[in-house]
């Protein structure tokens, strides 16, 4: 593979946690792979070293920047500035045009096969939805740290403005991972947060690892009563963990064993931090060329993390060295480590204070904790074993991009038209494609809504539910375009790039027609010049009879909901609405002279997410991901076979209207109280 990795904020020297695990993968990869790497430096960096470091990669540039930083001219310049934009101050000041051009140059050459946007700060620099795979590398849920630091903030002026921040940073943050070809996350506690916020991306989990040729437990002697933290200390969380610490967790300590003393390692420590070297028993480092000896001194390594994302290397590399650690829930979250096995985890000051004190009077304990943790890291975390796992899921984004998943059948004959809306590339891109690879398309007849249809429409609906329902309606698309609007059209183009790559046809070259109506006279001699065997029909019209029966075959409906309890073309929203999840499903069946009344031929569901998922993305999935049950059944049908049908005699039959935002809001209540998760076995594909 021919890979581009995009980072802000340079590589070299190794004194982040996020640092370590991106020189390593890519490290790593450059063995095997031809690998640019694409930074950024600023004062402190090295690009001549990071040059060495990588001296295997195909090309290293580095481009000068310096990032605005708090107190800064520069950074109260870029917080005016992101103030009148969507984007949250931390991504603003990152937007960087010269490394933007130059990955616009190294794409448009066809020199990159995959480009790894690492860190979410590098995605405002990468074309997202692009000519090349981008894969999202997200050490950190990045407003969750933000989140949590406001939730941790006393002073109400700072508070508010953190809750603007991290806000604007979540709807930056779903954005990206909506447009990514895949996004990968440190933790399965971050995986699982960002498919919430970003329902239907593809997601995975590489973990954490760790060097243990070099974090050993050799030569290291530890200090009587010595605690040790170690972390890039111009990061927020880690600034706020040892004050916190230092203020709150170090005096109860103290009270029980007076000769404990405290050493904070890291980079770029704050006037606040450098202030606690004043206090008696505490030493605070700055840069170091070597974090090795001031951790092997520690009797115990805490990690009193508050805030924060993602994973902390610096647990893993105190657990090599074969530290007893005590950490928050937070500090240690997505390592994969058991408490009391691995690691002492207290999370209120009390309890952090008296675990220390426990470890401190037990040297058998420390040890006990460190042996295991070692063994730990040894056997899962080495960054071999990383890498590995990172390559084989960037080899996979390369691969669908590259590679349709099912080509084009031998002796396929049968032929369809599809009429669908204009306005739902979903069906005129994506359904399209597929239908193209799977038979001949003779042609598309694509319906564009006139002036009065809404109108028409909302009469309709007006007469047919009465004011204070219609009310309601009317309240839904308001909220569905303010609120899901966003969110179900990044979906949509997720799905429409997928299905474009597995089904790589020339839509270009497919006869179409536009109408405002399927049922006039220029469908009907359209039709009649394609003489189709089949019609696909996906569209909120019913249609007349003469175009019924032009195609040989039949015309066939793919019915987002299950017929005949759930008709009409809102089926899906009130089988959710009324808790009815035994029937979230679709239907094909051919089509008559009713409303979704004809011979039922397949039904199925999918799993899905009621949480996290809106009706729209549901009712389409339910859809799409049968298409190999519909695809076998339209084959039969057209070659004449004797298909049986689904019975519904006896069955309830109803046609449903438009959503209501208060059904809408009582659904999403109950989800949330209930289940999240619904499998698909409920409504097994059958035909």
């Amino acid at each position: 593979m021919r890979i581009l990795w995009a980072k802000m904020g340079g590589l070299w020297p190794a004194t982040s946690g996020g640092r370590v695990r991106s020189l390593q993968i890519a490290s790593d990869l450059a063995r095997r792979h031809s690998v640019t790497v694409l930074t950024t430096h600023g004062p402190g960096d090295d690009p001549d070293g990071l040059a060495r470091e990588l001296s295997h990669c195909h090309r290293v540039i580095s481009i000068p920047y310096a990032v605005a930083k708090r107190g800064d001219t520069e950074f109260a310049a870029a917080v005016a500035r992101s103030w009148l934009s969507s984007y949250p101050v931390d991504l603003w000041k990152w937007r960087v045009p010269s490394l933007r051009s130059e990955v616009r140059n190294l794409i448009d050459r066809g020199a990159v096969d995959l480009c790894i946007s690492d860190f979410l700060f590098a995605a405002v620099n990468v074309p997202m939805q692009g000519p090349v795979p981008v894969v999202l590398f997200e050490h950190n849920v990045e407003y969750l740290i933000w989140q949590r630091l406001c939730a941790v903030e006393s002073r109400r002026w700072r508070r508010a403005l953190i809750e603007i921040e991290w806000r604007k940073l979540r709807a930056r943050e779903a954005d990206a991972c909506a447009r990514a070809d895949l996004t990968v996350a440190v933790s399965e506690d971050d995986r699982r947060r960002l498919e919430a916020l970003a329902p239907g991306i593809r997601a995975v989990t590489v973990p954490t690892g760790v060097d243990t040729n070099y974090f050993t437990t050799n030569g290291h002697r530890e200090r009587a009563a010595h605690l040790v933290f170690s972390g890039s200390m111009d990061w927020h969380p880690n600034e706020d963990a040892v004050m916190h610490f230092a203020d709150v967790v170090l005096p109860r300590i103290r009270a029980q064993v007076p000769d404990a003393s405290f050493t904070i390692v890291g980079r770029n420590p704050s006037p606040r931090v450098r202030e606690l070297a004043q206090r008696a028993g505490i030493v605070v480092t700055g840069t170091v060329d070597d974090v090795r000896p001031w951790i092997g001194e520690a009797a115990v390594y805490v990690v009193p993390v508050r805030a924060g994302s993602g994973t902390r290397l610096k647990i893993f590399e105190a657990l090599a060295m074969g530290k007893a650690v005590v950490s928050t829930t937070v500090g240690a979250e997505g390592l994969g480590l058991e408490p009391a096995r691995h690691f002492l985890c207290a999370d209120d000051p009390a309890a952090f204070a008296d675990a220390v004190i426990s470890l401190l009077r037990d040297a058998d304990r420390r040890r006990a904790l460190g042996q295991a943790g070692r063994s730990l890291v040894e056997l899962n975390y080495s960054w071999p074993i990383v890498a590995g796992v990172f390559e084989k899921h960037c080899e996979a984004v390369v691969a669908r991009s590259q590679t349709p998943v099912m080509p084009r059948l031998k002796g396929q004959t049968s032929r369809a038209v599809l009429i669908c809306h204009e306005r739902s590339i979903l069906d005129r891109e994506a359904l399209a494609s597929w239908l193209a690879s799977r038979m001949t398309l003779a042609g598309l007849i694509i319906i564009r809504d006139g002036h009065g249809r809404l109108w028409r429409a909302a009469r309709r609906e007006l007469r047919r539910v009465g004011l204070l329902r219609f009310l309601d309606v009317a309240a839904f698309r308001i909220y569905a375009r303010l609120r899901l609007a966003k969110h179900d059209a990044a979906w949509e183009q997720r799905t429409v790039r997928e299905f474009r790559r597995r089904y790589p046809v020339n839509l270009d070259s497919i006869p179409r027609i536009v109408v405002t109506s399927p049922n006039g006279a220029d469908a009907r001699s359209f039709l009649a010049q394609l003489r189709p065997d089949l019609i696909i029909a996906r569209c909120k019209v019913i249609l007349k009879p003469a175009i019924l029966q032009m195609p040989r075959a039949g015309t066939f409906v793919l019915h987002p909901g299950i017929c005949p309890e759930y008709r009409n073309a809102h089926g899906c929203f009130w089988a959710l609405a009324r808790r009815d999840l035994d029937r979230v499903g679709m239907t094909l069946l051919r089509a008559d002279a009713g409303v979704d009344t004809g011979p039922v031929y397949l039904q199925a569901g999918c799993d899905f997410d009621e949480v996290r998922e809106s009706h729209v993305v549901i009712q389409h999935r339910v859809v799409f991901e049968n298409l190999d049950a519909i695809e076998s059944v339209l084959r039969s049908v057209c070659r004449g076979d004797d298909v049986p049908t689904i019975p519904t005699d006896g069955r309830h039959s109803a046609t449903w209207g438009q959503p209501r935002l208060t059904e809408y809001l009582r659904w999403k209540r109950a989800a949330r109280r209930t289940g999240k998760f619904q499998d698909a076995d409920h409504i097994p594909a059958f035909s």
